[in-house]
């Protein structure tokens, strides 16, 4: 997992955990967590660009699934940690990104 994925999972964490109890924490996580998305969004859009994906779903909805992904994967890794069914897992949710 890449350095900013791993603070992505440890903001939303945070998120989870601190950020109902104070107000101005929560709007920091908030911030961090939607330039995370941005950035994602500009590798989409790139690819898009680029003409390694179609381009049927936008940037935007392709940063907000694959995101939707990760909190899932790693959710359901908690619980299900087999690395067969996890790599089974993620490459279903990197070919329904490539559609």
């Amino acid at each position: 997992m890449s350095c900013e994925a791993a603070q992505a999972c440890l903001l939303t964490k945070a998120l989870n955990e601190l950020a109902e109890q104070d107000d101005e924490v929560q709007a920091i996580l908030i911030e961090n967590l939607a330039d995370w998305q941005s950035s994602v969004a500009e590798v989409f859009r790139q690819a898009i660009t680029a003409g390694e994906l179609t381009g049927k779903r936008s940037a935007e909805k392709l940063s907000r699934f694959f995101i939707m992904g990760i909190y899932g994967l790693r959710t359901y890794a908690q619980t299900h940690p087999e690395a067969e069914i996890m790599h089974e897992l993620a490459e279903q949710l990197f070919s329904d990104l490539c559609q």
